[in-house]
């Protein structure tokens, strides 16, 4: 980059979305809470790769880049859970500005800054900026993806794809959309030349994908090992709190004020002959069917496809305020009036939903519990791997399905946060009440809070 760039991207409006969408990030970087629970399954596995087993947590079912990357930075001395936040909120602010490229390359450069402008305000990638999860990396390197698929980077981009199924493996589904693009809508060119773009993409899918699949059947003598225990989870996880099918209608409408624009937009790219936009809409749609079938459902899992929601939607903006409303200030001051209408909303409703999961008091209550004298090193049954992302032990997650296996192991900690303990009926609700009190009679008391009607509760071996 020479320095005529580096002055002009100092003068560019980008620039100062990107700060904006920064000062709204830091806000729920700086109230973070505790660590979650997928965060902290995360962080365990990292250490548990980067430990040779003597501390960590084994969750073998979720994907391997992001334990890859927290467990190297542990390893070297950095905290996990910092540096996952921050890695997390510089992916986040990348993709906004990978969203802002794509626009101006496909579109113009006003519907880039349009599209910078509603990933910026976006109420999930507000809300997840720094949660430590899959998402964010999985949103960059689909975006990657599709950058590379413009440029013409047909290997590359299959290369994206393919790592971004080791962040996430719905994320496999990039491959089909992107050759549904190549063979039958990017421009005309013979079929010969578009089998040879579609088998570059291909090989470099393979490339991450193969090592993948390797590694499964090294370490579990099946391809698909892992693959086929997140479906078991998924559907698990869908059968005790469901969502019903329409859930991501409503969700995407709460998300964007402006998402229904996206038809006006796919008018618009027919009529003005931009096939590139049609990758977009495929991608959003591939996603948004995929995650309307599974039962459990939650904004974060489409994130992946919201930026390609917001770059049509910027093309749709871009033309109604500086096309069709030319000239016309009332209608350019309304759509000005319903972007920080959106911004404001997002804000406040992020702001009341991080205010949900953590009320004031609860960080404080649980962070000291889970840094409740633990020795590092030492082994530990939890009801939940968040012990993992504060303290180096060797951790086991109960399965609430075997409560009384428990009972007699010689770990060296038992710790619960009893509304871990998710129950539907009376007896799940009777069996979890006998299994603690057998524990409280057979082990030693260390640390005890009551909250909020859920008890912390940590107990030491004899």
């Amino acid at each position: 980059m020479n320095k005529q760039k580096i002055a002009n991207f100092f003068k560019s409006p980008i620039l100062y979305i990107l700060l904006a969408a920064l000062l709204f990030r830091l806000y729920f970087f700086i109230n973070h809470g505790v660590a979650w629970w997928d965060a902290s399954a995360y962080i365990g596995m990292g250490k548990q790769i980067f430990s040779g087993g003597l501390y960590g947590v084994n969750e073998n079912f979720r994907p391997l880049l992001l334990p890859l990357i927290l467990g190297f930075a542990w390893k070297i001395g950095i905290n996990p859970l910092v540096f996952g936040m921050v890695f997390d909120l510089a992916l986040n602010l990348a993709s906004i500005y990978l969203a802002y490229i794509i626009a101006k390359k496909i579109i113009n450069r006003r519907a880039g800054w349009i599209a910078a402008i509603l990933m910026a305000i976006s109420p999930a990638l507000i809300f997840y900026s720094s949660r430590v999860l899959t998402e964010n990396i999985a949103v960059f390197l689909t975006l990657l993806c599709i950058y590379f698929i413009l440029e013409k980077k047909y290997f590359s981009a299959g290369i994206s794809a393919g790592i971004c199924v080791w962040a996430r493996y719905p994320q496999a589904l990039l491959l089909p959309a992107i050759l549904v693009f190549i063979l039958f809508i990017e421009q005309n060119y013979r079929i010969k030349i578009r089998l040879i773009k579609s088998l570059k993409a291909l090989v470099g899918f393979a490339v991450p994908v193969s090592m993948l699949a390797l590694y499964n059947l090294a370490a579990f003598g099946n391809a698909f090992y892992q693959l086929s225990e997140a479906q078991n989870v998924i559907a698990k996880a869908g059968s005790i709190i469901p969502s019903p099918w329409f859930f991501y209608f409503g969700a995407v409408i709460a998300e964007c004020f402006f998402a229904v624009l996206i038809f006006y937009s796919a008018w618009l790219s027919a009529k003005e002959g931009k096939k590139e936009t049609w990758l977009l809409y495929i991608i959003f749609a591939v996603f948004f069917i995929y995650y309307s079938t599974v039962a459990r459902k939650e904004i974060r899992y489409l994130m992946v496809a919201l930026p390609a929601l917001y770059i049509p939607v910027a093309h749709a903006l871009e033309n109604l305020y500086f096309r069709r409303i030319s000239g016309k200030h009332a209608a350019k001051y309304i759509v000005i009036a319903l972007i920080a209408l959106m911004a404001v909303f997002s804000f406040f409703s992020m702001k009341s939903m991080n205010s949900d999961f953590y009320r004031p008091e609860n960080p404080d209550a649980m962070k000291n519990f889970y840094n409740s004298g633990l020795v590092n090193g030492k082994t530990a049954i939890s009801s939940s791997p968040v012990p993992i992302a504060y303290n180096d032990l060797k951790l086991e997650v109960m399965d609430q399905e075997k409560y009384y296996s428990y009972v007699n192991a010689t770990s060296d900690y038992y710790m619960f946060y009893t509304c871990d303990f998710y129950c539907t009926t009376q007896d799940c609700l009777k069996t979890k009440n006998t299994f603690l009190n057998i524990i409280s009679k057979t082990k030693k008391l260390a640390y005890e809070k009551e909250l909020e009607g859920c008890s912390y509760l940590l107990y030491e071996n004899h």
